[in-house]
């Protein structure tokens, strides 16, 4: 189920489909469940959104096996372009807090 953050002033009596008001009925219930589903769910289209936008062309190994191992390079490749900017923003930090 898709999870979007509601407007304010958004009530359940609003014209919608069944699942819309089942997500806001999910929020009010447990608030803080909800938001960590939304969050993790958030996380994980960012993190495809960057893959589709770094790798635009399909995979190109036509065996199962060497698509399969291109798929987790390419992953590895995203998160190690990821800590190594994590890792720069951590030096900056450093540098700011050095120089203080």
């Amino acid at each position: 189920m898709s999870r979007f953050y509601p407007k304010k002033g958004i009530t359940l009596r609003q014209k919608g489909s069944a699942a819309w008001r089942k997500m806001l009925q999910d929020l009010i219930a447990d608030p803080q469940k909800w938001l960590e589903d939304y969050h993790k769910r958030s996380n994980v289209k960012g993190c495809f959104s960057t893959l589709k936008r770094d790798n635009p062309l399909p995979l190109r190994k036509q065996l199962d096996e060497r698509k399969k191992q291109e798929a987790f390079t390419r992953a590895c490749n995203l998160n190690i372009k990821r800590l190594c900017y994590l890792n720069y923003l951590e030096n900056i930090n450093a540098r700011e807090s050095w120089h203080k």
